[in-house]
């Protein structure tokens, strides 16, 4: 990969229905793929961030071809079978309402009482095996803590 870390980068983000490739400077190959997009389709806006440095943003375009891109591979390959789901993963959660996470400041050990007081919702893996509380609670600064839950029942 051919990746400047003293100066501007060039990416190319290629959506294709619901799966996605990123490019960096002028690479013939994708750095990643995007296998699914686990949210809707729908207007909105964009937003870029970085977590391990400053970054910076320039010259943003969005071009919609008239003729639909398509992928360099097939992106899917990742995706867990029902089988796997059922076998190899905890398919199944409860999860609680969203709560500041002050609230467990001093807190070690939550009683039966606690617990039946939350409002819990039922919520499954999606497609990789992972458990996104997002699709629940949303995204909240002030709201950030939830609790995850499963049961296991055996002989």
């Amino acid at each position: 990969m051919n990746y400047n870390f003293d100066g501007w980068n060039h990416i190319k983000i290629i959506v294709a229905g619901t799966q996605g490739e990123v490019y960096i400077n002028d690479m013939q190959k994708p750095a990643f793929r995007i296998a699914e997009f686990l949210r809707t389709t729908k207007s909105g806006s964009i937003s870029f961030s970085s977590a391990r440095a400053d970054a910076y943003i320039a010259n943003v375009s969005i071009v919609k071809e008239s003729k639909p891109q398509t992928l360099s591979i097939s992106s899917t390959s990742r995706k867990l079978s029902d089988d796997q789901k059922l076998t190899n993963y905890v398919s199944n959660w409860q999860v609680s309402n969203s709560f500041s996470e002050n609230e467990l400041a001093k807190t070690t050990k939550l009683n039966q009482q606690e617990t039946a007081e939350m409002n819990w919702q039922p919520l499954s893996v999606d497609s990789y095996g992972i458990l996104n509380l997002a699709r629940v609670q949303g995204i909240n600064k002030t709201s950030n803590t939830a609790f995850a839950s499963f049961s296991v029942v055996s002989k």
